[in-house]
Order: C-alpha cells, then structure tokens, then sequence
C-alpha cells in the first residue's frame, strides 16, 4: 500500500525527479521548496522518518538526472541481489563489493552515511549494467527505517531478527550469491 502512494508521489513530481540535481547530502532535500515539499509528502504518506524520506528522494533524483547514476529499473532483481551480482564480477572469495555491501547494511551507520554507499552502488550498478526493482530500493529503505525506529524506542527486543534490516538482506544476499 505504501509503495503504491509512493509512486504517485514520483508521478506528481515527475518534472522534479529529472531536473539535473546536487544532492550530495540528504540534508540537500531540504534546500529546494519542490525537494522539501515531495520528501515530506513521503515521508507522511509512507510512514518513514523525515531521513528515510529524503534519502528515498534523494535516491530517486540520482537515478533520474545524474548521468553516472540514470538506471532503468527492473523487476527480475531485489538489491541484495544486485549486490551479489556485483559481488560476483571478481570471482574471489573475499571481494571489494562484499564489503561494500556489509558496511552499507550496518545499522550504526547514519542516514547520510547510508545515502553516501548508496550512491557508490548505483554507480556500480551503471558501470556493471546492473538493473533492480523500484520497489527493492523502497522497501529496503524502508525496512531500515522501521529497524532504525525500533532500535530507538527499544522494542526491538520484540521484533524477529528476521525482521532487522541488516538480517533479512544479509540472508537475501546470501540466498543470491549461492547462484
């Protein structure tokens, strides 16, 4: 349901989403009124902080005006396979792009930590010819903020390690690289 109010808050900022764009920072979304007004649309619509948000915008802007970033999205991949995918160009054992994908499901790094290794995989993603799907990229960010959220107010304690994000794409990518 969330991912469907989503799209159409890309779809009424379609003219936005293309403009040629610097945000190097998620806190850039705050800069531009049309920014602003789109990343506090999702985040109230979707039920993400006020970060998650911007860093969801700020991904789509990317991806949609940088030419080192423009993707086509498409539905056969998740992220963590994307990320295995990636993993599998070297062929060794212990590859760059492994680590690149710990360290960018850590939990204890910040949102624009987080934001920073995402943009260094959507390039490696353009380099390599490496698709995934929209709804991946939503719900993965998505997930981490849910984690994030319950970390906070310590009801985590509660939740199934399978729903903590570093876990659940953790297992997804390993499930992927087995291929």
């Amino acid at each position: 349901m969330d991912y469907e109010k989503y799209k159409k808050i890309l779809h009424r900022y379609e003219q936005n989403l293309k403009r040629p764009c610097k945000l190097n920072k998620i806190m850039d979304a705050y800069s531009a009124p049309a920014d602003f007004a789109a990343t506090m649309e999702i985040s109230q619509s979707c039920d993400l902080s006020p970060l998650a948000a911007a860093t969801l915008w700020c991904t789509e802007r990317s991806i949609h005006s940088r030419p080192s970033m423009v993707l086509e999205y498409d539905a056969r991949w998740s992220i963590a396979e994307a990320w295995a995918k990636l993993s599998d160009m070297t062929g060794r054992e212990d590859n760059i792009n492994k680590n690149r994908f710990m360290r960018w499901i850590q939990n204890k790094i910040e949102w624009d930590d987080f934001y920073s290794r995402t943009q260094e995989f959507l390039k490696l993603c353009k380099i390599n010819h490496i698709h995934f799907s929209q709804r991946s990229l939503f719900d993965a960010i998505k997930l981490r903020d849910n984690t994030q959220k319950k970390l906070e107010d310590g009801s985590y304690l509660t939740m199934p390690k399978t729903d903590f994000f570093h876990v659940a794409l953790a297992i997804e990518f390993t499930e992927a690289i087995k291929f």
